[in-house]
């Protein structure tokens, strides 16, 4: 990466009315109480299908992703449940009790909160192996957030990025707004974005975005986004894919 996001690759420019492909759910009341509708499209064309509806404390789903031939989500309240795509009954996930999914199998034991939340994560759990990883949480730390192989949080000095074991400690000086990323946890476990700046802890190198009014797409989703865009032609967007970024070498 280079000091600019002008400088990474595959950076696109798109109209900004430009169709764009979107994850929605229905969310209702009935009698007083919340009620929320699951429904899958394919994406190689045809109709909508109800996968399930959820009421009361049910209804209060915290992050929802799919995986293969299943959907999985978490409530707010702590629980993962599973429901297939060819349509089934929703369960619990077998040792996902009082947790919140991350990206599939991952899942963790602090919800999802505002930025700058001083709630340490302390473990990952990954559900589809029943193997759970206990996070070595510094002392001074707060805010701490994990992904597969790295966690980040802030201490009195800033912002830092560690192992999950504890090594290989980094200070992301003059990154302060890190500690308000905007970013559950690390993108595809490599990647930091604090809205004006992204960060790169393959490589250690940090690129600005460009200048003008910027996105990210948080929502509900269980992963992370990997497309940050923002504006500066009129009616343009620019887009950045992390996804597109190759591998440190």
């Amino acid at each position: 990466m280079s000091d600019s996001a002008a400088g990474l690759p595959l950076l696109t420019k798109v109209a900004a009315n430009q169709p764009t492909l979107t994850k929605a759910w229905a969310d209702s009341e009935k009698d007083g109480a919340a009620v929320r509708e699951i429904w899958t499209v394919p994406l190689a064309g045809g109709g909508p299908r109800l996968l399930g509806t959820f009421t009361g404390k049910h209804a209060q789903i915290d992050a929802i992703g799919v995986d293969g031939d299943h959907v999985s989500w978490s409530e707010l309240s702590g629980g993962v449940w599973s429901i297939p795509l060819a349509g089934g009954e929703a369960a619990r996930v077998p040792g996902g009790d009082g947790l919140h999914l991350m990206k599939w199998p991952y899942a963790v034991d602090v919800a999802d909160g505002p930025k700058g939340d001083d709630r340490n994560q302390t473990k990952l759990v990954d559900l589809a192996r029943g193997a759970q990883t206990e996070i070595n949480v510094p002392a001074s730390a707060q805010g701490l957030r994990c992904g597969p192989s790295w966690f980040f949080g802030r201490n009195g000095q800033g912002s830092f990025m560690q192992y999950l074991d504890g090594t290989n400690t980094i200070a992301l000086d003059g990154l302060r707004d890190v500690s308000m990323a905007l970013t559950r946890f690390p993108i595809l476990d490599r990647f930091l974005f604090a809205g004006t700046t992204v960060y790169d802890a393959a490589t250690g190198e940090v690129a600005a975005t460009g200048k003008g009014s910027g996105g990210y797409g948080v929502g509900t989703s269980s992963e992370p986004s990997t497309i940050i865009y923002w504006d500066g032609e009129p009616g343009m967007f620019t887009v950045l894919n992390l996804a597109a970024v190759p591998p440190a070498q």
